[in-house]
């Protein structure tokens, strides 16, 4: 069985706390992935739901897959955003939900734990496949693609066109809207300052009524 990470394809991977006695009583018995909110959240590697929905006040929303005897959890999801039930199957890539900071988490992130068929909590540097893993800092949102900006803006109430991954008028109208209800200059355009907002680096609010 091989694993790979639940966060893919939003740039270079930021691990913002890793395994091991960390701060808290009992050390920290997983990775948390530091990501925007509403960042998809990946199968780490096939296998059948067990859990799913509202966990526990400490993890709160996220999903529990048995993956050939080893339970991994996925935890601090988006508040409902949870995309699969208890039974499913999934394989890699199943997208499972959306990354948030329900439960006790203080900020948006992935926490990810790997426990093997003994009950061993695993270290995940130890049987994580692929990427070089990068400890601390936030993926930069200009990473993202078009189509999931164009999704995230879906979310907050601003766009309403088709999610094409192709910049047209309804996404720059979109963009300005948003833009506008934050007080932030209204250019239409996917800046720093306009992606820092709306990923949650600054104050955001959804469309008056939406």
């Amino acid at each position: 069985m091989k694993f790979y990470n639940p966060v893919p394809g939003h740039g270079p991977t930021k691990i913002a706390d890793t395994f091991g006695p960390g701060v808290r009583p009992g050390g920290h018995t997983g990775w948390d992935f530091r990501c925007p909110t509403f960042t998809p959240v990946v199968a780490s590697a096939p296998g059948y739901v067990y859990e799913a929905g509202f966990l526990n006040v400490d993890c709160g929303w996220g999903v529990r897959v048995n993956s050939d005897g080893w339970p991994i959890s996925y935890c601090h999801f988006t508040d409902g955003e949870v995309r699969v039930n208890v039974g499913d199957l999934v394989d890699y890539q199943t997208v499972l939900g959306l990354s948030g900071e329900s439960g006790n988490a203080v900020y948006p992130h992935l926490h990810a734990s790997w426990e093997n068929p003994s009950g061993v909590k695993i270290d995940p540097a130890t049987i994580l496949e692929g990427e070089g893993w990068i400890r601390d800092g936030w993926v930069d949102p200009r990473d993202l693609s078009l189509r999931h900006n164009q999704w995230v803006l879906r979310k907050r109430g601003y766009y309403s066109g088709t999610l094409d991954g192709l910049w047209g008028p309804l996404t720059e109208q979109a963009v300005r809207d948003f833009q506008g209800t934050v007080s932030i200059a209204r250019s239409g355009e996917l800046d720093a300052v306009t992606l820092a907002v709306l990923y949650g680096r600054g104050k955001w609010s959804r469309r008056p009524g939406g």
